[in-house]
């Protein structure tokens, strides 16, 4: 069952989402509001953890498994053809995935990468942002009830 009443805050090192969409196996999705992107999450393991490569192998396969399933559910969601993954760990050291969707009409960078857009980043209004998260819970609870 995917839980809609989600927050997320790491005890550890206060990592936080802003806007949670649903808690996951191991991990909670939330939105990121870009307006250049609609649909971009982020999706953070619920322990901490601060380098992929020094994870349980069992974590990191659920947490990869938790990211193909957010990602399908955000495309459903934007229509969106694929999404760019990205795992950083230089500026926040609690692992997340970035997770972007690309190729929509509109897009000026449409191979390059997302942090080359020429714009800046602005918010979502808030009616595109309630839309988006109620769509992605829709998706996801559809999904997991396959």
């Amino acid at each position: 069952m995917i839980d809609q009443s989600v927050s997320y805050l790491c005890p550890k090192c206060s990592f936080e989402l802003w806007l949670p969409i649903a808690n996951l196996r191991v991990s909670t999705l939330g939105l990121n509001s870009d307006a250049r992107f609609p649909g971009r999450c982020l999706l953070v393991l619920n322990e901490h953890s601060e380098d992929f490569d020094e994870m349980d192998s069992d974590l990191a396969s659920a947490f990869v498994d938790d990211a193909r399933l957010a990602a399908h559910a955000i495309k459903s969601a934007t229509k969106a053809p694929r999404i760019n993954y990205a795992i950083f760990g230089n500026r926040v050291s609690h692992i997340h995935f970035h997770l972007i969707p690309r190729g929509m009409s509109g897009d000026p960078i449409p191979k390059q990468a997302p942090w080359e857009h020429p714009e800046r980043q602005t918010k979502l209004d808030e009616k595109e942002t309630k839309r988006l998260v109620a769509q992605i819970r829709t998706e996801l609870v559809s999904i997991h009830s396959l």
